[in-house]
C-alpha cells in the first residue's frame, strides 16, 4: 500500500455509525481537501484514544500550551464528513511523536485478508538504558507468555521484537515491563 502523508493535519475523527451491536467505526483524517477515510475496531479506537490522551499529557508537560493551537482545535468539528468510502481495513496503528517536527504522527497499517490480528505492547526506553535491561527484560517475558509482540522504541529508532518475545498483556505482566529499569512508557 502506498504512503499518504496528510501533514498539516487538519481533520482527524473516529466515530460509529450504525446502531449499537451493528455499529461500523471509521477513522478519517484530512489535510484540506485531502482526506481518508478507514475501517477500525472498536477496540482500536479505545486504545487509540488511550494512547494519545497519555501522549498529548507527557507533551504538555514538556513545553506550554499554545492559545492558537487550542483555539484552532477547539474551532474544528469532530463528526466524519461523506463520503464514507474506506479505503482499507485497519490492520495496525502506531503513534509516535517526532520531536524535530513538533508533530505526532499517526500510521495505519491494513489488515490482509489472512492475517489474524496481532497485538502489541510498546515499551518506550530511555537512550541511557542500562545494560541489564535486554536481560531484565527477557526475565519478564519468560514469566508471561502470550501473544502480544514487543516493540521496543529508543528515541526515534524501533525494533520490533521476534516471536520469541511476545507476551501477555494481563496486568501483571504490564506493571513488570513499565518497571523495568529504563522504560519510560508503555502504550497498549
Amino acid at each position: 500500500m502506498p504512503i499518504r502523508e496528510l501533514d498539516p493535519l487538519t481533520h482527524l475523527v473516529a466515530d460509529a455509525v450504525g446502531l449499537p451491536g451493528k455499529r461500523t467505526f471509521f477513522l478519517q483524517a484530512a489535510s484540506g481537501a485531502d482526506q481518508v477515510t478507514l475501517l477500525i475496531e472498536k477496540e482500536q479506537v479505545r486504545r487509540l484514544a488511550e494512547a494519545l490522551d497519555e501522549l498529548l499529557t507527557q507533551l504538555a508537560r514538556d513545553r506550554p500550551e499554545d492559545p492558537q493551537e487550542v483555539a484552532a482545535a477547539a474551532s474544528g468539528e469532530m463528526v466524519l464528513r461523506e463520503p464514507l468510502v474506506p479505503e482499507f481495513r485497519v490492520g495496525q496503528l502506531e503513534l509516535i511523536y517526532d520531536p524535530e517536527r513538533d508533530r505526532i504522527v499517526l500510521a495505519a497499517a491494513e489488515l490482509a485478508e489472512a492475517e489474524p490480528m496481532v497485538q502489541r505492547l510498546t515499551i518506550q526506553v530511555d537512550p541511557g538504558v542500562p545494560e541489564s535491561f535486554l536481560e531484565d527484560l527477557r526475565e519478564v517475558v519468560s514469566h508471561h507468555r502470550g501473544d502480544h509482540e514487543l516493540l521496543l522504541c529508543v528515541g526515534d529508532r524501533r525494533l520490533l521484537l521476534g516471536p520469541d518475545w511476545r507476551v501477555s498483556a494481563d496486568g501483571s505482566c504490564r506493571a513488570e515491563l513499565a518497571g523495568l529499569t529504563g522504560a519510560s512508557r508503555l502504550v497498549a
